[in-house]
């Protein structure tokens, strides 16, 4: 039906006698079935399996690519916590060091005996 109308312009542009208005009008139209046909004729070689393997193939990667942000986001943060972590892990050795120093300072053998020596 579509290629019936191009044919039915050009027959009305030569019956009535046409101005270049006409036939500047009348090719635009039949420029437009000829898009529309060929738009047609793509159409059938779609289909709708192709098109929802497609649909949900991009919902993948688009899920995918959330993912990869997230897990991203996530590393970075735990990688901010670990170093935290590390820098109060070295506070509390150099103070278990420090401590440890001062146990020994006051358990030694000369200071226990100076202060047996004075009771």
């Amino acid at each position: 039906m579509i290629s019936f109308i191009p044919m039915m312009l050009r027959q009305s542009g030569r019956d009535s006698g046409a101005s270049s208005v006409g036939r500047g009008q009348a090719k635009v139209m039949e420029r437009i079935t000829e898009m529309m046909e060929s738009s047609l004729g793509v159409m059938h070689l779609i289909s709708v399996k192709g098109l929802v393997i497609t649909a949900m193939l991009i919902v993948i990667l688009l899920l995918s690519a959330i993912g990869v942000v997230y897990s991203s986001h996530l590393s970075r943060q735990l990688f901010a916590e670990q170093a935290i972590l590390l820098e109060r892990n070295d506070q509390l050795q150099l103070e278990w060091a420090q401590l440890l120093l001062e146990q020994s300072a006051w358990s030694s053998p000369n200071r226990i005996e100076a202060i047996a020596v004075e009771e």
